[in-house]
């Protein structure tokens, strides 16, 4: 009964808002799907314009509603990131995990599949969220290395803390210059602190520091999360204040390069590699 369940189940549609209830109904329609979109984007089969014969629109929003219902990733057990989803059916399809990563961002079919997950995805959450807040959560690829469910959170705790007042502009507005300045910068190396020469540039630091050990260690919400960079605006103003990020010797300069990259980097990391320009930009529109 309960795999003659889970294969009716498999074809429910969630256009019809017939949702598959059962645990190994949802992660067999989530998995059939996926293994679907994966085989038939591999071959080039893409939907164009206003046809697409395979149904594989229908099916990816499918799969993203299923993935973003908090009680049926709760039973299924899937709070998997979309990314780790479509590397297994690539295992399967391909028989090894090794090329993934090439195909599914360097390949043209793969950025296509990319592209279209991205859209659908776009699509689904601005059911529930302002369009211009959910393109600035879902610009960059490497938020498919995270749940749905946690683009969600983030989403929509961001919007909590701008409605109460509690995140103020003048906070993303730092963070935008900041991360204005090193637009272009690239950089692995690691930060010298023995080169940090100002006051400013070490209160920067410290700030940068006693904010990541709070979002790894102690935050226990999304909302704590955001509201965590408002400890970050004074140093960050100050900085510009008081420091010449080009300094006349290269060596110094690379490193306050570096501290700015540096933050930017952990906050990507934290909250899924947001358009800061953009969530700033949308706060503008909202304080107007």
């Amino acid at each position: 009964n309960e795999i003659a369940l889970a294969l009716y189940e498999q074809y429910l549609t969630t256009a019809n808002a017939q949702f598959p209830q059962t645990p190994l109904g949802i992660r067999l329609s989530i998995l059939d799907k996926v293994d679907n979109l994966l085989s038939i984007f591999s071959i080039g089969k893409l939907p164009t314009g206003s046809s697409d014969p395979f149904a594989l629109r229908r099916q990816a929003l499918d799969i993203l509603r299923l993935l973003l219902d908090e009680q049926l990733v709760e039973k299924s057990g899937l709070k998997i990131s979309l990314y780790s989803l479509f590397q297994l059916a690539y295992k399967v399809l391909k028989g090894q995990v090794n090329g993934f990563e090439d195909f599914f961002h360097h390949a043209e079919k793969g950025i296509s599949l990319n592209e279209f997950l991205q859209q659908r995805l776009i699509y689904v959450l601005s059911e529930d969220y302002p369009k211009e807040l959910v393109e600035a959560h879902t610009q960059n690829k490497q938020m498919f290395n995270r749940s749905c469910l946690e683009i969600k959170y983030y989403l929509s705790s961001f919007q909590q803390v701008i409605e109460s007042g509690q995140l103020p502009l003048e906070t993303l507005a730092s963070i935008r210059r900041l991360i204005r300045i090193i637009k272009n910068f690239e950089s692995d190396a690691p930060l010298n602190a023995a080169l940090l020469q100002t006051p400013a540039e070490e209160s920067l630091y410290k700030a940068s520091e006693d904010c990541y050990s709070f979002l790894k260690v102690k935050a226990e919400t999304h909302q704590q999360k955001w509201l965590s960079l408002n400890s970050l605006q004074a140093p960050i103003d100050r900085f510009f204040a008081e420091v010449m990020v080009e300094d006349p010797n290269p060596e110094i300069a690379f490193n306050r390069k570096t501290l700015l990259h540096s933050l930017k980097h952990r906050l990507d990391l934290t909250f899924g590699y947001p358009d800061w320009d953009r969530l700033a930009q949308y706060l503008e529109t909202k304080t107007k």
